[in-house]
């Protein structure tokens, strides 16, 4: 982690973005504040006074805990902070994992909550001071006198990470970076460059719509075709094609006997090229 060498400006125990750049900042003991868009001032929300500690954010509503006592919910960003009646305990923190569940530590144990329903279940030992969890649900403790620890993917072990003190707030961003705030200052661990483990790509489908009975159906592609003037426009050339039957059929293969040809035709090294016969050979 990296020391970031921010100063505190205030005295904040606990705060949550959301997809809007919405932040919302705790003040123990007293509101909840609101900066919209993430610039302007703090604007606050006219809560009871309470003594509120950990945040999140689970869409645009949000969760607030009280030390000692119950978490509190706001319905779509909008009116007060509504009990939910989960037992009271010495809440310290929450985190969101990327299915919707909520996470509360409490200097001691973690506790989980299924869904957005039904109260909070025990879900760790690991003394917990502080909590976050990253968008592929990586999951980050701190604690005051053990160090912190890390969960891979909500599941297995939890891992001790870095001992500097006690960590009173841990936050993550969406390109998987971690923040804790230590006693001596502010540090920031870099898992951007790392990614997600066994992170899929996806597909890209092309599809071409089917007919009926002997009609054609064809992926074709098209380049433009250099032209000698820098203001004339190219004419879109088909290249190659797959028909219905699934065959891949090239209409502008370049034809060389050798590679020694294909070179001097200025082929670039793994172009495709045929013989005259029909081999199909690559330039090396």
């Amino acid at each position: 982690m990296v020391n970031l060498n921010w100063k505190v400006v205030v005295n904040l125990t606990g705060f949550s973005t959301t997809v809007a750049n919405d932040i919302y900042f705790a003040n123990y003991g007293g509101d909840i504040y609101k900066l919209t868009g993430g610039t302007g001032s703090l604007v606050p929300l006219g809560q009871t006074s309470r003594n509120w500690m950990g945040m999140c954010a689970v869409g645009s509503d949000i969760y607030a805990a009280v030390k000692g006592g119950d978490v509190y919910k706001m319905t779509g960003g909008t009116g007060n902070f509504i009990a939910l009646g989960v037992t009271s305990r010495n809440w310290t923190g929450l985190a969101v994992s990327n299915t919707g569940d909520i996470y509360g530590c409490t200097d001691g144990p973690i506790y989980k909550r299924v869904g957005g329903a039904g109260d909070f279940i025990l879900y760790s030992t690991v003394i917990a001071l502080s909590i976050t969890i990253t968008p592929n649900n990586d999951l980050y403790t701190g604690s005051y006198q053990q160090g912190s620890y890390k969960q891979i993917g909500l599941t297995g072990a939890f891992v001790s990470t870095v001992n500097l003190g006690a960590t009173w707030g841990l936050s993550s961003l969406p390109n998987l970076n971690v923040y804790a705030a230590f006693t001596n200052g502010i540090y920031m661990q870099t898992n951007f460059a790392e990614g997600s483990p066994n992170l899929n790509g996806g597909k890209l489908k092309l599809v071409a719509s089917g007919g009926k009975g002997g009609g054609t159906s064809r992926l074709e592609f098209f380049t433009g075709q250099k032209t000698g003037v820098a203001t004339n426009m190219q004419t879109k050339i088909l290249r190659e094609y797959i028909d219905e039957n699934g065959y891949h059929i090239y209409t502008s293969i370049p034809v060389h006997e050798d590679n020694a040809a294909a070179l001097t035709a200025g082929l670039p090294i793994g172009c495709e090229y045929r013989t005259s016969t029909g081999i199909k050979m690559i330039v090396y």
